[in-house]
């Protein structure tokens, strides 16, 4: 079974942090997009084993602010794209949104983040 998240932070600066969301999203083999800076972001999928022990590790690290918003079964065969395992950078939470339209996913990412519909 696959799950699908959304974590959103106050902040995501740190570069070993960065380097770690993004080293750990590799390998538990989860593929999906972050947006670092204020706020932070991460979009992310993958078998339900190596999502739980994702987020598991997040928690553990020492933030100023981070929340899971949402872990959802992926009950259908929309992935996150071709793109390789890991996480895809990305400038603004507007790309996130732009990448999960064509997928179908967007007013899943809105709902979790607490945008109201368009």
């Amino acid at each position: 079974m696959s799950k699908r998240a959304v974590l959103f932070f106050h902040h995501i600066m740190n570069k070993n942090k960065k380097r770690a969301l993004q080293d750990m999203s590799i390998d538990f083999k989860l593929s999906g997009w972050c947006k670092f800076g204020f706020p932070g972001v991460v979009v992310v999928q993958g078998e339900s084993l190596g999502m739980h022990e994702y987020v598991r590790r997040i928690k553990a690290m020492r933030w100023q602010q981070v929340r899971v918003e949402t872990i959802d079964d992926v009950d259908d065969d929309k992935s996150f794209g071709n793109h390789r395992s890991g996480l895809q950078e990305v400038e603004a939470i507007s790309d996130i949104t732009q990448a999960l339209r064509p997928l179908g996913l967007e007013p899943w990412f809105r709902k979790a983040m607490g945008y109201a519909p368009k």
